[in-house]
């Protein structure tokens, strides 16, 4: 995990204008994460929040900035004639600032004794898991966030940057992977929150709840159930098994097994990169991960998986 800034780290201006905004702040509970600046739940006087901080000049506070933008989306105003579409599973953004050179974002706090879902076989969080592919879905189609990236773009931007790291004896399974997939099968309307899986989801009260949007993409809804496949695997469902549960939603019916491979395929290489250059207590769980991506994708290529394809 990245050293995050504490609470006793932020300057008194900035700790004056969370205060102006929820009340004089009674508790604060830390939550650890990979990414610069400060994350933490805030209990106060008036208001309950999950708090995020980051100095706006820092490289860090694009990312920010991207959570920004696409959570002031996701809830759009509701029309005096009612709502056009349900509500997105996901916590609103009640506010954000600069104060004291730092982006302040704000968001509706998820708790009451919320916990990450658990993707392991067996467990009883995976109707809910799949649920939120469903509601995903239908609030977010068509896609309420104007000039999003698409994921044919994500795609190439991510090819670009670290194709180069897939080793000989990945090289087969990956070029397979990454050819069998089209353009074509990258087009689409949903909003889609880009990442997946047991770290961006909490459940409470039975239902899953999607955080953390920086990634955000627009693409086909197929996108949000294939993204789970690793992560299934990772939680120790076998390929089939992955599979077998996800053919429960219904945007796992129009998956292409080809643009699912190559999605995986091509989602591996940022794993690739923290394996070789990220921070040393994180290598295990992205070797981890890839070896995960690298399964999903020989599964729906129908292909063996090759010796050298284990993440490492």
């Amino acid at each position: 995990m990245t050293d995050r800034a504490k609470f006793d780290d932020l300057p008194t201006i900035v700790i004056n204008a969370i205060e102006d905004k929820i009340g004089p702040i009674r508790t604060v509970e830390a939550v650890p994460g990979d990414r610069p600046g400060f994350a933490a739940r805030i209990y106060a006087g008036e208001d309950d929040v999950f708090l995020k901080a980051v100095p706006a000049l820092s490289p860090a506070a694009e990312v920010y900035r991207r959570e920004e933008w696409t959570a002031s989306h996701l809830h759009p105003p509701i029309p005096p004639e009612g709502p056009l579409r349900p509500p997105a599973p996901a916590p609103r953004l009640l506010w954000s600032t600069v104060a004291g050179g730092w982006l302040i974002l704000a968001f509706e706090l998820i708790n009451d004794h919320a916990r990450h879902a658990d993707l392991r076989p067996g467990s009883p969080d995976l109707p809910a898991v799949l649920d939120v592919v469903e509601r995903l879905y239908t609030a977010l189609t068509p896609s309420p966030l104007p000039d999003q990236e698409p994921a044919v773009e994500y795609v190439s931007r991510v090819m670009a940057s670290h194709w180069h790291l897939v080793t000989d004896a990945q090289r087969a399974l990956f070029t397979s992977a990454v050819g069998a997939c089209k353009d074509q099968y990258l087009d689409g309307d949903t909003l889609l929150p880009g990442t997946l899986g047991a770290s961006n989801m909490l459940i409470k009260d039975g239902q899953a709840h999607v955080v953390d949007w920086s990634e955000a993409l627009c693409g086909p809804a197929w996108i949000n159930a294939a993204m789970l496949g690793p992560c299934l695997i990772a939680a120790g469902h076998s390929p089939e098994q992955a599979e077998a549960v996800l053919s429960a939603a219904t945007a796992w019916m129009d998956a292409p097994a080809d643009g699912v491979a190559g999605l995986a395929a091509v989602r591996v290489l940022p794993l690739l990169h923290q394996i070789h250059a990220g921070p040393v207590e994180r290598r295990k769980a992205a070797a981890r991960k890839a070896d995960a991506h690298w399964q999903w994708a020989a599964h729906m290529l129908g292909m063996s998986l090759p010796a050298g394809c284990e993440g490492r």
